[in-house]
């Protein structure tokens, strides 16, 4: 039960801090921050996808 919560929970604090880590640390411009955001998303998408191809 604990990592049911813990996992979203840890997902959506990430997300929180992409843009200013991206726009503060990194220096890049808050026009991006869009991109980075949809990169971030997509690679537990296509994890998901090839996880349960290859699980099965």
């Amino acid at each position: 039960m604990l990592i049911t919560i813990l996992g979203p929970a840890g997902f959506f604090t990430s997300i929180t801090f992409i843009a200013p880590i991206t726009m503060d640390v990194a220096g890049i411009p808050e026009s991006w921050v869009t991109i980075y955001m949809v990169v971030f998303g997509l690679r537990p998408f296509i994890g998901n996808l090839l996880g349960g191809r290859l699980a099965d």
